[in-house]
């Protein structure tokens, strides 16, 4: 109230105090002869003083009497400080004061009050100065030149009150490194297009999001091929809907808090202004971000409710932390690799598994047979239906005789990520010579998490399973227990999955 409220002084304390402050001396010198102009176009011609009323009819012409209220704003998503109210308020009361106090001599020659162009000036500040008091930030050169950019037609209120409140936050450049390192194009190519201008703290945790996500990018872009694999174009440059959920389960990245149902959001948000229902890397990278933070932050809403009883002033868990630690603890350890060509160099010449091949070669040659019903080929869209009639797309837990639980997951992703990196035209379909490194891919991805399976014994439970020969169960407790001791039973995450 003391701050704000209007209180009587001499007009000398006014003079002995501001108008002798160095920085308020300079802003008028500055705006000197401009508000001569303005005086000289508001005046009659060749008048040397300004009564009273010309004063006050100029004030409201000009606006500058009135009350208005402005926010204070932040370049900081969320920023708690952002939002508060400054007022600024000049009367006519006030306006007339101001006047009144700066005249030095006697009136005119009618006894009334004038002002010459020297005395304006000084209203001119004594104006100022009261119209901004109730914003802190503002020093009294600051009012001075707020109130001279007002009369001139330079700024309003609003301006004037930003240019000294607003939270500026200076944004990272992430081009400038490539300028000396060309290497860093096709990342700066992918991170230009990443859109997570609306997070809460952005660009407080720019430049740290970049430089963690630059230091993964060949680890994420691996990540990112292997889940988009199943394209029958062989490029591996987006990512649908299904391979989406399939790398979120690989990854355990739901929580109690954050379930598969509210990630879809960020799957729909980091697509947001594309014309196609599929994430490339730019938007995959994106999706990452939005995830890490929602993930660790459930209740993130309540960081934007500023009127709400809940409102939070701060992130339980902020960037780029939480996507960092997301990054280390669940998407480097579980999420899958484009590693396409090294299964050949690999896999497919381990012992057990040619042995397994080998011994299996004239059963698979005949379900293929069966299957392709005399085609030339089997199709992905065959395939698919295939394996979805046999209920071999599931999420299960076995739990062995001694009680250890193992998981065996096969999904409609996988599937097709294994048709596509094993047929030399996977839009012509599957040859027969190629079915024998598609079950071996199958096999070896959805027995991965089985400990103490070799990767003969993971082709060799697919091939049961799709010879309908042996369940899951069975192959898993076959595998760790010789098929002794009691069977637990099979809990399903899912049906197709």
């Amino acid at each position: 109230v003391l701050r704000l409220a209007r209180q009587q002084e001499e007009p000398s304390v006014f003079r002995e105090t501001v108008l002798r402050d160095e920085a308020v001396g300079v802003v008028i010198d500055e705006a000197r002869a401009r508000l001569q102009e303005w005086w000289n176009k508001s005046l009659p011609e060749g008048a040397i003083s300004m009564t009273l009323d010309q004063w006050v009819a100029l004030a409201k012409k000009l606006t500058l009497v009135g009350h208005t209220s402005v926010e204070r704003g932040s370049d900081v998503v969320g920023d708690p400080m952002a939002g508060e109210l400054y007022t600024v308020r000049l009367s006519a009361p006030q306006a007339k004061a101001a006047f009144a106090d700066s005249q030095r001599q006697d009136g005119g020659s009618d006894g009334g009050l004038v002002l010459d162009f020297d005395e304006l000036l000084e209203c001119v500040a004594r104006c100022g100065v009261v119209k901004y008091a109730g914003v802190p930030q503002m020093k009294p050169r600051d009012c001075v030149r707020a109130m001279a950019s007002e009369i001139l037609g330079d700024k309003d209120e609003e301006a004037n009150v930003h240019e000294h409140t607003y939270i500026k936050v200076e944004r990272f450049d992430f081009r400038k490194p490539a300028e000396f390192d060309t290497s860093l194009e096709p990342w700066v190519a992918v991170w230009e297009r990443v859109k997570v201008f609306d997070i809460y703290g952005f660009p407080l945790w720019e430049q740290a999001v970049h430089d963690g996500l630059l230091a993964q990018f060949s680890e994420l872009q691996s990540i990112f091929a292997a889940y988009a694999a199943g394209s029958l174009e062989g490029s591996a440059t987006d990512m649908d809907f299904d391979e989406f959920n399939d790398f979120v389960i690989d990854c355990d990245l739901p929580t109690k808090e954050y379930g598969f149902d509210t990630m879809q959001l960020q799957y729909e948000e980091a697509n947001k202004g594309s014309t196609d229902k599929v994430l490339e890397m730019h938007e995959f990278l994106a999706m990452l971000i939005r995830i890490s933070f929602a993930r660790a932050n459930p209740q993130a809403g309540m960081l934007l409710a500023k009127k709400s009883d809940n409102f939070k002033a701060k992130a339980d868990s902020p960037l780029p932390d939480c996507l960092l630690s997301m990054i280390q603890q669940f998407i480097l350890p579980n999420a899958r690799r484009n590693n396409a060509a090294e299964f050949k160099k690999t896999a497919m010449v381990d012992p057990k598994v040619v042995e397994v091949l080998d011994k299996r070669r004239e059963a698979l040659s005949t379900w293929w047979e069966m299957t392709s019903g005399g085609k030339d080929a089997i199709d992905i869209r065959m395939w698919e239906e295939h394996l979805d009639g046999l209920l071999l797309f599931s999420d299960i837990q076995v739990e062995a005789a001694d009680g250890s639980m193992h998981r065996c997951r096969f999904s409609v992703p996988q599937a097709k990520a294994a048709f596509c990196a094993s047929c030399a035209e996977p839009k012509a379909g599957m040859a027969p010579p190629e079915l024998l490194e598609i079950v071996a891919r199958c096999g070896i991805e959805k027995y991965k998490a089985v400990s103490g399976m070799s990767l003969g014994q993971k082709v060799e439970g697919f091939i049961k399973n799709l010879l309908k020969e042996a369940d899951e169960e069975v192959v898993v407790l076959d595998a760790v227990s010789g098929g002794g001791g009691p069977r637990g039973p099979v809990a399903a995450k899912g049906g197709k999955a």
